[in-house]
């Protein structure tokens, strides 16, 4: 379902612009959203995460189109074209952040993650 996601983005836009957490239609305030994402990603690109995603279809309309990367997690395998695939094992909180603080180069300690 794409209400959860929907409403994720708004609640991430609604921290640059408050309006969006007022706005009627969930999908609109997402794309704003996504929009206010490429703008401020601009200089340094975010990271946007979409946990446990179902199909590619659930998250196809979602993906940023600038201003960030995107990963995916899902247990769907047929990707072709849309995404390239890693294959990881379920790692805990802890170990996850660890993980992606590390490949990005960061030197936040894992207690801020």
């Amino acid at each position: 379902s794409e209400g959860p996601l929907q409403e994720a983005l708004r609640t991430l836009g609604a921290v640059f612009e408050p309006a969006l957490a007022e706005m009627d239609d969930p999908a609109e305030a997402a794309r704003l959203a996504l929009g206010i994402i490429a703008k401020l990603g601009e200089a340094k690109p975010w990271l946007l995460i979409y946990d446990n995603v179902e199909t590619p279809e659930a998250v196809q309309s979602w993906l940023p189109s600038a201003g960030a990367h995107a990963i995916i997690s899902t247990r769907w395998r047929d990707w072709e074209g849309l995404a390239a695939a890693v294959e990881v094992d379920v790692l805990t909180p802890g170990v996850a952040s660890s993980y992606l603080l590390k490949r990005a180069g960061s030197r936040w300690p894992t207690a801020c993650a």
